[in-house]
């Protein structure tokens, strides 16, 4: 048995007792986050695996991009649950980012119609547009918005990870695979785009790769963050109460007999 089936074994036995002490917990949307990650990386997963099976290299790379977002995301949201034993983070992601995307999509939606007000700030125009929702908010709450909100941006997130977070921190070495997811972020970003050098490499396979074994690492690391996120979850259910440390003890004693 590997890793990841151990964990995605006692995460699926247990989580009656998982999600009964969530519910009572004082990390509601942290759980609840994490939770609906891990339900949106495994969906993604699943179409890697058609990926392989058809040799669909470019789709591989796309999807595999947008599994290590997720992951970034959630690996800064369950740091910052657990550090500052708060679910603020968590809870500015459903309402300062979330705020933050309905009026991006509201002001470019409003340009596309010709209807955005040059003469006036993004907030003005969306809160001409829909002033039961945007009307009391004033500029310094958009830069207090924006403030919040960006720091679910990528290159926030590892500035944090690499400067903020405190050098003594249980988890650091774990921070070095963040690195890397956030390399593969950058080289796998053309893909999303639709950018040249993901085509040079995709028609023309320059440099040469061999896309059966790349197909088969990305359906593998896809599978690994999905059980990683389950392993997140225990582990902040450990800091709510120690008792689940019982739960989680199966895995570290896996770890440590490698």
């Amino acid at each position: 048995m590997t890793q990841g089936e151990l964990t995605t074994k006692i995460f699926t036995e247990n989580f009656p007792l998982i999600q009964e002490r969530i519910n009572n917990s004082n990390f509601p949307n942290t759980f609840k986050l994490l939770l609906r990650f891990d339900e949106k990386v495994k969906f993604l997963t699943s179409l890697l695996f058609t990926c392989q099976e058809t040799n669909n290299f470019y789709s591989s790379q796309v999807l595999t991009r947008v599994i290590i977002e997720h992951f970034i995301v959630a690996y800064y949201v369950w740091t910052k649950a657990r550090t500052s034993e708060t679910d603020e983070c968590a809870t500015e992601y459903y309402s300062f980012y979330g705020l933050q995307e309905l009026m991006k999509q509201d002001n470019y939606n409003a340009k596309l119609d010709k209807t955005y007000d040059q003469g006036k700030t993004p907030l003005q125009n969306v809160a001409n547009k829909d002033p039961e929702v945007f009307g009391d908010i004033t500029e310094a709450d958009i830069l207090d918005l924006n403030k919040r909100a960006n720091q679910f941006d990528i290159r926030k997130i590892l500035t944090y990870l690499s400067d903020e977070l405190s050098p003594e921190d249980e988890f650091k070495p774990i921070h070095t695979v963040i690195l890397d997811y956030c390399r593969s972020y950058n080289i796998l970003s053309t893909y999303i785009h639709g950018g040249p050098t993901a085509e040079f490499k995709t028609f023309d396979n320059k440099p040469i790769t061999n896309f059966s074994d790349v197909i088969k690492s990305n359906l593998e690391n896809g599978e690994m963050i999905n059980y990683q996120i389950k392993a997140f979850i225990m582990l902040l259910l450990i800091v709510v109460d120690k008792k689940y440390y019982d739960i989680y003890e199966p895995i570290i004693n896996f770890i440590n007999e490698k």
